[in-house]
């Protein structure tokens, strides 16, 4: 694909990315209009990382506080990569440009919230469950194909790719089964099966760092294994948010694997 109908699917996604800010900030000037945005989550049950919940928790902000540092985090991030795109014709930097646009994604745990407050219908709330969870399964995928490009795939039509990519995520996400009866502090209903999830996830992961592994032996890339293990480990730290500590360190390690992306891409990529 030539590398101005790559630009554009970056353009694109990057003006879906200003339509989740405008979403996000209705959303908080709403919430902080009733109550302060952290007292959604009191009395609700906490879900600290896969498997470990606390029961009855109080009321916390950390949750949130999650969502907004991911998505300040992933906006810039994706800006830049998309700047810097522009002058290479880095596969792997494309793909990982989505996976960092897969994380604007959690904003919808917000909607959850409102529908909450505002007692909405159900399945609105299960809606915005169900986007987050496509988003999730998006970004593993992007970052799955970043590694394929790492060992040099050849194959160039990422319109199809990006569309398997989609049509998969969103499959995967309309499958994962909740129990709607139990409304989590982090905007999630409570998965019906966790452990099938976790395998599917974590084995996936697995799969995108061998991957990179392999590709660092054939190739100079060797700075892309820390990064990508910044980025997944980042990413799932804020995904849960059990606390100021975890808070900081998903934050240092999504940063962390984002700069190390960008000087391995300009090192090897960059034209200008």
């Amino acid at each position: 694909m030539a590398l101005g109908m790559r630009n554009s699917f970056l353009q694109a996604f990057f003006y879906a990315a200003v339509s989740f800010s405008v979403f996000f900030v209705v959303i908080i000037v709403l919430l902080f209009s009733q109550q302060p945005l952290f007292e959604m989550s009191k009395n609700a049950q906490a879900h600290l990382f896969w498997f470990v919940y606390e029961y009855n928790a109080p009321a916390s902000f950390w949750d949130e506080l999650g969502i907004v540092i991911m998505y300040l985090i992933s906006f810039i991030a994706f800006f830049r990569f998309k700047v810097l795109f522009k002058k290479t014709g880095s596969s792997e930097l494309f793909f990982l440009g989505l996976f960092i646009f897969s994380l604007l994604f959690e904003v919808f745990r917000c909607g959850s919230f409102l529908v909450q407050h505002f007692a909405w219908p159900e399945t609105l709330n299960i809606f915005f469950i169900r986007t987050v969870y496509f988003g999730r399964f998006f970004g593993l995928f992007a970052v799955f194909f970043s590694s394929l490009y790492a060992l040099q795939l050849d194959y160039q039509k990422y319109n199809i790719l990006i569309g398997i990519i989609a049509l998969v995520s969103f499959a995967l996400a309309i499958s994962v089964s909740f129990k709607n009866n139990i409304l989590l502090s982090n905007g999630l209903f409570k998965l019906g099966d966790e452990q099938g999830l976790f395998i599917l996830l974590s084995a996936l992961k697995l799969f995108t760092i061998l991957t990179f592994v392999v590709a660092a032996f054939r190739r100079d890339l060797a700075m892309l294994i820390p990064a990508v293990c910044f980025l997944l480990i980042g990413r799932e730290l804020l995904l849960f948010a059990p606390g100021l500590f975890f808070l900081i360190l998903g934050s240092l390690l999504l940063v962390g694997g984002i700069i190390l992306t960008n000087i391995k891409i300009k090192a090897v990529y960059y034209w200008i």
